[in-house]
Protein backbone atom coordinates (compact mmCIF):
# COMPACT_ATOMS: atom_id res chain seq x y z
CA UNK A 1 0.00 0.00 0.00
CA UNK A 2 1.37 3.41 -0.96
CA UNK A 3 2.01 5.90 1.81
CA UNK A 4 2.33 9.68 1.88
CA UNK A 5 3.54 12.16 4.44
CA UNK A 6 1.81 15.54 4.36
CA UNK A 7 3.98 18.54 5.15
CA UNK A 8 2.01 21.76 5.60
CA UNK A 9 1.89 24.89 7.69
CA UNK A 10 -0.66 25.61 10.38
CA UNK A 11 -1.98 29.08 9.63
CA UNK A 12 -3.88 30.71 12.50
CA UNK A 13 -4.92 33.55 10.17
CA UNK A 14 -6.52 31.06 7.77
CA UNK A 15 -8.20 28.18 9.67
CA UNK A 16 -9.84 27.01 6.43
CA UNK A 17 -6.39 25.96 5.19
CA UNK A 18 -6.14 23.19 7.81
CA UNK A 19 -9.59 21.96 6.74
CA UNK A 20 -8.43 21.79 3.11
CA UNK A 21 -5.33 19.84 4.14
CA UNK A 22 -7.42 17.43 6.21
CA UNK A 23 -9.80 17.06 3.27
CA UNK A 24 -6.86 16.15 1.04
CA UNK A 25 -5.62 13.61 3.61
CA UNK A 26 -9.12 12.11 3.96
CA UNK A 27 -9.45 11.83 0.17
CA UNK A 28 -6.12 10.01 -0.08
CA UNK A 29 -7.11 7.62 2.71
CA UNK A 30 -10.42 6.88 0.95
CA UNK A 31 -8.36 6.02 -2.12
CA UNK A 32 -6.48 3.43 -0.06
CA UNK A 33 -3.26 5.28 0.74
CA UNK A 34 -1.67 5.35 4.16
CA UNK A 35 -1.41 8.99 5.17
CA UNK A 36 1.01 10.33 7.78
CA UNK A 37 -0.08 13.75 9.01
CA UNK A 38 0.43 15.43 12.35
CA UNK A 39 -3.29 15.32 13.08
CA UNK A 40 -3.72 11.53 12.92
CA UNK A 41 -0.88 10.28 15.10
CA UNK A 42 -1.76 7.10 17.01
CA UNK A 43 -1.54 6.88 20.81
CA UNK A 44 1.77 5.04 20.39
CA UNK A 45 3.11 7.71 18.02
CA UNK A 46 2.17 10.47 20.48
CA UNK A 47 4.93 9.09 22.75
CA UNK A 48 7.56 9.64 20.03
CA UNK A 49 9.22 13.10 20.01
CA UNK A 50 8.05 15.22 17.08
CA UNK A 51 11.46 15.50 15.35
CA UNK A 52 11.95 11.72 15.43
CA UNK A 53 8.38 11.07 14.26
CA UNK A 54 8.73 13.50 11.34
CA UNK A 55 12.07 12.03 10.27
CA UNK A 56 10.75 8.47 10.42
CA UNK A 57 7.61 9.28 8.43
CA UNK A 58 9.40 11.35 5.78
CA UNK A 59 11.97 8.58 5.36
CA UNK A 60 9.46 5.72 5.24
CA UNK A 61 6.75 7.37 3.13
CA UNK A 62 6.64 6.56 -0.57
CA UNK A 63 5.86 10.22 -1.28
CA UNK A 64 5.96 13.47 0.63
CA UNK A 65 3.35 16.08 -0.25
CA UNK A 66 4.38 19.65 0.47
CA UNK A 67 1.31 21.86 0.68
CA UNK A 68 2.75 25.15 -0.52
CA UNK A 69 1.43 28.50 0.68
CA UNK A 70 3.12 31.83 1.30
CA UNK A 71 3.39 31.05 5.02
CA UNK A 72 4.78 27.56 4.30
CA UNK A 73 7.49 29.01 2.06
CA UNK A 74 8.35 31.69 4.64
CA UNK A 75 8.74 28.97 7.26
CA UNK A 76 10.86 26.83 4.91
CA UNK A 77 13.12 29.83 4.28
CA UNK A 78 13.08 30.68 7.99
CA UNK A 79 11.67 34.14 7.33
CA UNK A 80 9.45 33.94 10.39
CA UNK A 81 10.16 34.68 14.06
CA UNK A 82 12.31 32.07 15.80
CA UNK A 83 9.38 30.79 17.85
CA UNK A 84 7.23 30.11 14.75
CA UNK A 85 7.23 27.18 12.35
CA UNK A 86 9.47 24.66 14.08
CA UNK A 87 7.73 21.67 12.46
CA UNK A 88 7.91 23.02 8.92
CA UNK A 89 11.51 24.14 9.40
CA UNK A 90 12.49 20.68 10.65
CA UNK A 91 10.66 18.94 7.81
CA UNK A 92 12.20 21.30 5.25
CA UNK A 93 15.70 20.51 6.50
CA UNK A 94 15.01 16.78 6.19
CA UNK A 95 13.47 17.20 2.73
CA UNK A 96 16.21 19.49 1.43
CA UNK A 97 18.83 17.06 2.70
CA UNK A 98 17.14 14.15 0.92
CA UNK A 99 16.93 16.22 -2.28
CA UNK A 100 20.62 17.10 -1.95
CA UNK A 101 21.68 13.48 -1.39
CA UNK A 102 19.62 12.31 -4.37
CA UNK A 103 21.00 15.18 -6.48
CA UNK A 104 17.38 16.19 -7.10
CA UNK A 105 16.90 12.85 -8.86
CA UNK A 106 13.74 11.77 -7.06
CA UNK A 107 10.00 11.92 -7.49
CA UNK A 108 9.35 11.38 -3.80
CA UNK A 109 8.65 15.04 -3.03
CA UNK A 110 5.54 16.48 -4.62
CA UNK A 111 4.43 20.11 -4.26
CA UNK A 112 0.69 20.66 -3.79
CA UNK A 113 -1.20 23.92 -4.26
CA UNK A 114 -4.89 24.55 -3.83
CA UNK A 115 -4.93 27.57 -6.19
CA UNK A 116 -2.91 28.56 -9.25
CA UNK A 117 -1.78 31.74 -7.48
CA UNK A 118 0.02 29.62 -4.86
CA UNK A 119 2.42 28.20 -7.47
CA UNK A 120 4.67 31.16 -6.75
CA UNK A 121 5.25 29.75 -3.26
CA UNK A 122 6.90 26.48 -4.31
CA UNK A 123 10.32 26.05 -2.70
CA UNK A 124 13.05 26.50 -5.31
CA UNK A 125 14.32 22.87 -5.31
CA UNK A 126 10.86 21.66 -6.31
Amino acid sequence: MLSVFVSYSHDPANPEHSHKVLGLAASLMRDGLTVFIDQNRSAHEEKIPWPSWMEDKIESADHVLLVCTELYLNKVRQKVPNDVGHGVCWEANLIYNALYISKLNTRKFIPVVFTDSERQFLPTPL
